[in-house]
């Protein structure tokens, strides 16, 4: 029998399509759908075998995007597969035209597909309704009234994978970290383009790193991307860390890492390193991958183990000269306890044992990379509200929404003129961009 679901529609696609599929999903959402998609759906330090068998489990129905990338790729047919086996409903919906594969027929017979390609977006939505409705589906109208501005694709922050969150930008730093990342990239593909970059950032878990590596994703990298000669697509990978005894066996991890790698890249089984060139060289843009990591015991074992992750790059062959390479580690660890005797010896405390660890990486970085250690992510503050205001949102009355967000922010008890976590402002901002959206103020 089907498991019990939470209403929600798991997407299935080969990532070769994403930047196909990413529209499509958030025009589906905007007419009340909730869906749940691989992009930032893994938490840091996930297992992505793990996550997915829930995730399809939970799922009201199953949509999957057909197309030759997605005939081609191990993860759409295990998902498939899976979503068989659990008597999920499968909508499928087609790209472009293309022939059924044997291997795909037993899990897509007798099953309607619906048209997306050359079609306009009400008549094939016309047709999807149609096929959600006859599964019972209920459609979240609060989700379709919402501006679409404040809302995302489902984030990796979310304890609920398809919760929907506020589309808050990277404000902590953000101007210093800016600079940072500009900075390395002109060099490197001045001087090295033919090696990978690695970019490590780290902060406290409420100091805005969801909110960091979802601006470095839309807009940071493509503009500065942009602006060196490349194309401003990033074709963005979150690979889960292995989980395992780092501190024994982290030759171990190692291994367990690259299969991971393979997986989420789609490459075949062994292929490490040479297939990456050969996946950039098909797709001839950017690409990312990143491993986020929630580590509040930091020992040796991380060390040796990210010491070799880093290495393992280093030994990636030439990167196509059109294609470049990145590699993003985003390491979040929990504050103390916010206790009266913690705040009297605040002053006293030494700095947290990561700040030491990581630094201790830029030494070892091995010939055929280009390393950064971006500045520690920080509380965010009213001018970078205001920044993020006037750079970003741009609204017809930048003056007007200032005024407003300084009120909105206006609390004894909340000092953003020092500096606070965003957590404590996120919420705050995100009733802001849903007024001035109402008004149309917001573009």
């Amino acid at each position: 029998m089907a498991e019990h679901d939470d209403r929600y529609v798991f997407v299935s696609y080969s990532s070769r399509d994403r930047d196909r599929v990413l529209p499509i999903v958030e025009a589906i959402q905007e007419h009340g759908v909730e869906t749940w998609i691989d992009k930032n759906r893994i938490p840091g330090g996930g297992d992505y075998t793990q996550e997915i068998p829930g995730a399809i489990g939970r799922a009201a129905c199953i949509t999957v995007f057909l197309s030759p990338n997605a005939f081609k790729s191990r993860n759409v047919k295990k998902e498939l597969s899976l979503g068989w086996k659990k008597e999920k409903p499968i909508i499928p919906l087609l790209l472009e035209d293309v022939d059924t594969p044997e291997d795909f027929e037993y899990e897509l017979e007798a099953v309607q597909t619906i048209r997306i390609c050359e079609r306009a977006r009400e008549d094939w939505w016309r047709d999807l309704q149609h096929a959600l409705a006859s599964q019972q589906f209920v459609f979240d109208e609060s989700i379709a009234a919402a501006p679409r501005s404040v809302f995302r694709l489902g984030s990796a922050t979310s304890q609920h994978p398809f919760v929907h969150t506020p589309l808050m930008p990277y404000l902590v730093n953000r101007w210093q970290q800016e600079e940072q990342l500009r900075n390395l990239l002109v060099r490197h593909y001045d001087e090295r383009w033919k090696h990978p970059v690695v970019i490590v950032t780290y902060g406290q878990t409420d100091q805005a790193v969801p909110e960091y590596l979802d601006r470095l994703e839309r807009s940071s990298l493509p503009s500065h991307l942009r602006r060196v000669g490349y194309r401003d697509i990033v074709n963005w990978k979150n690979v889960p860390w292995p989980r395992g005894d780092w501190q024994v066996r982290p030759d171990e991890t190692l291994l367990r890492l690259r299969v991971q790698t393979e997986s989420v890249f789609e490459l075949p089984r062994g292929s490490w390193p040479g297939g990456v060139i050969q996946m950039i060289t098909s797709g001839g843009c950017a690409v990312v991958a990143c491993i986020r990591l929630r580590w509040d015991q930091w020992n040796e074992g991380h060390l040796t183990a990210l010491r070799a992750w880093i290495a393992d790059w280093g030994t990636v062959p030439p990167v196509p000269i059109d294609a470049p390479l990145l590699v993003v580690l985003a390491v979040e660890y929990s504050a103390l306890a916010k206790g009266w005797v913690t705040r009297m010896l605040s002053k006293k405390h030494s700095p947290h044992p990561i700040h030491r660890q990581l630094g201790l990486l830029s030494g070892a970085t091995p010939p055929g990379i280009s390393f950064v250690l971006m500045t520690e992510l920080g509380n965010v503050t009213l001018q970078d509200i205001e920044d993020w205001i006037l750079h970003d949102l741009k609204p017809q009355d930048p003056s007007a929404m200032i005024r407003r967000a300084r009120e909105v922010l206006a609390d004894p008890e909340l000092p953003i003129a020092t500096g606070v976590a965003m957590e404590h402002v996120a919420d705050r901002l995100a009733s802001l961009l849903t007024e001035t959206s109402s008004e149309g103020t917001h573009r």
